[in-house]
């Protein structure tokens, strides 16, 4: 179980900075790939190490990452208001499946991951 939840230490650092560092900040495109590498690499040194992080640091990038796939069902959503259905023909199959792996099988996927860590840590 330790292992998951640095796993999901690792990924919350590296989203977290990345929502920091926004798009157009004023780093520039070298100064977000530098502190996007530094993030990884210091999360990935904190979960090897089995280092603890203090709640006050870690509590608002585990919100960040537990709130992904919520966050982006809405967004989903809102970028097809106001799109026609696709046209008939070749790329209409393609679309549809798109549509429905997005709306149904990423929540299944999402819903089963933390099913199963929920049972590993019961059983850990």
């Amino acid at each position: 179980m330790q292992g998951v939840l640095t796993g999901f230490a690792v990924i919350a650092v590296v989203i977290g900075v990345g929502f920091l560092l926004g798009r157009g900040g004023h780093l520039g495109e070298h100064g977000r790939e530098v502190l996007t590498r530094l993030a990884f690499h210091v999360a990935f040194a904190v979960a090897a190490t089995g280092l603890r992080v203090p709640a006050p640091v870690l509590d608002p990038l585990t919100l960040i990452g537990n709130m992904s796939v919520p966050a982006v069902l809405p967004a989903f959503g809102i970028s097809l208001c106001g799109s026609s259905m696709p046209p008939r023909g070749a790329d209409r199959g393609p679309v549809l499946l798109a549509v429905a792996l997005k709306a149904v099988g990423q929540p299944a996927v999402a819903r089963d991951a933390v099913l199963v860590s929920t049972v590993v840590a019961v059983l850990g």
